[in-house]
């Protein structure tokens, strides 16, 4: 009997399945991204020296409203670094992430890890944002993670910040270190 009705739950599920539907703008919701593989590889013979394996992550926005997470505030003050903007799928946790930005954060008096956050947030609010970060941030703000790593020297972060982007496409980001890459990226309006 208890086999029965777990069947006939589960055709019940299957049926309502087929009846889903969203009422979000689905072109809103789609990016086209550039996975390259051969750049992925030449990344292996990068020139830069720090570790990226220790990158810290963050929630960049409260769960229940588009405020900046308190967690922003915890972010080194007195460091720059490399940081990435990354949209990670609430379904199949740890089944990867959405690298959707790279930025750079130079250690300077005005400049570091926590103003950058701050500031991309305050553009935001303003509507002076990159359209894509804005975007990003209007469609996925529950979702968006501040992934970051501390780096003392400006020439390492400005290195390492090349690097990343040229390996990996990020949709967010407008500008992109080497030209011939640029020149095949916008043949199909990637950038």
């Amino acid at each position: 009997m208890e086999d029965k009705v777990k069947e006939l739950a589960t055709k019940e599920h299957l049926k309502a399945i087929k009846t889903v539907d969203v009422i979000q703008e689905l072109q809103l919701m789609t990016w086209t991204f550039c996975l390259s593989t051969e750049l992925w590889e030449k990344y292996n013979s990068r020139k830069s020296s720090v570790n990226i394996a220790n990158l810290m992550k963050i929630k960049y926005f409260n769960d229940d409203t588009r405020k900046l997470s308190e967690e922003v505030d915890k972010l080194p003050n007195n460091k720059g670094g490399i940081y990435l903007y990354v949209i990670e799928n609430p379904i199949i946790p740890n089944s990867g992430s959405y690298i959707m930005y790279v930025g750079r954060a130079r250690k300077t008096a005005s400049e570091s890890l926590k103003k950058r956050a701050k500031s991309h947030y305050a553009q935001y609010i303003r509507h002076e944002e990159n359209e894509r970060l804005e975007r990003l941030f209007d469609n996925w703000w529950s979702y968006i993670y501040f992934i970051y790593v501390p780096i003392d020297e400006n020439d390492e972060i400005d290195l390492i910040e090349d690097e990343l982007i040229t390996a990996l496409t990020p949709p967010c980001n407008k500008e992109y270190p080497s030209p011939q890459i640029r020149k095949k990226l916008s043949a199909f309006n990637y950038s």
